[in-house]
């Protein structure tokens, strides 16, 4: 856990989310020299010692409720497959074998976006991630439920998956990281 160094409009962000209720003598701001040796110092903010000393304010708890709702999400539309399978399944004469896209496709997808889209957080960041996912599933799982078609309905699972498994591990990591141990 080394120290991070955050310009002071950043700390000052980093400082008024957690509603100054912090230990701050001697704690959190100090001098230090430049890492490269420069001679002029630097305030070092050590953000995890920032957040494990807070008390959980009402930001950390939209942050976590925002989170579980995204999650829930993913529960909901991972359980209502099985509850809407008969219904599909006669409506578009499908046998149970025929179903069988249509259960893995939402999986593959969610497997396929925990492995290639979650990752892509460390480099812009988990709130643009979880903004451009959670918008792009609701819209897919809607196109879910207006598909005219087998190859529609498997293809929009699919992305719909994707998203899921773009948001939800970075739910879980934002959730993770705004929150004291």
């Amino acid at each position: 856990n080394s120290p991070l160094r955050l310009s002071y409009a950043l700390q000052q962000t980093c400082v008024s989310s957690l509603h100054h209720r912090l230990p701050w003598s001697g704690f959190v701001k100090y001098k230090a020299r430049a890492a490269t040796g420069g001679a002029m110092g630097e305030d070092i903010v050590n953000i995890t010692a920032l957040i494990d000393r807070s008390t959980l304010g009402s930001f950390q708890k939209r942050v976590a409720l925002l989170c579980a709702s995204i999650v829930f999400v993913e529960g909901f539309n991972t359980q209502a497959v099985g509850y809407v399978a008969p219904a599909l399944a006669s409506s578009l004469h499908l046998s149970p074998t025929g179903l069988g896209g249509f259960f893995a496709a939402g999986l593959f997808g969610l497997l396929l976006g925990a492995v290639f889209i979650a990752p892509l957080a460390d480099k812009i960041g988990r709130r643009p991630l979880l903004l451009g996912c959670v918008p792009f599933l609701g819209i897919c799982a809607i196109m879910t439920a207006f598909s005219p078609s087998i190859a529609m309905l498997d293809g929009a699972r699919f992305l719909t998956g994707l998203g899921i498994g773009g948001a939800m591990p970075n739910a879980i990591a934002l959730t993770s990281e705004y929150s004291p141990h």
